[in-house]
């Protein structure tokens, strides 16, 4: 995962190790993120073939909780025929103090 980021950040980017899924034939990739909460996201990020690294660069309001994020990466084939999971990775956001 990425350095620090705190709630409420813009532009920071998620970086996830996509480790068993960057199968030659899957062609979409999905970050999803569990929060504090419970609730759950999706995230489309860019998938660097190179380095097996999906980057996602946060929006306005992703970041709306602090505390320990789980995250892990579905991948899916153009055919619909192959899902892969990647192993989950913790980050934490943090609260900022302005």
């Amino acid at each position: 995962m990425s350095s620090l980021i705190y709630k409420g950040d813009i532009g920071a980017q998620i970086i996830a190790d996509t480790e068993n899924v960057t199968a030659a034939t899957t062609t979409t990739f999905t970050l999803i993120v569990e929060k504090p909460s419970g609730a759950t996201v999706e995230w489309a990020g860019t998938m660097d073939y190179t380095t097996g690294l999906l980057t996602y660069t946060t929006l306005s309001g992703d970041i709306d909780e602090s505390g320990q994020h789980v995250a892990q990466v579905r991948s899916v084939s153009a055919t619909g025929t192959e899902k892969l999971k990647s192993d989950t990775d913790t980050f934490t956001i943090y609260e900022p103090i302005f």
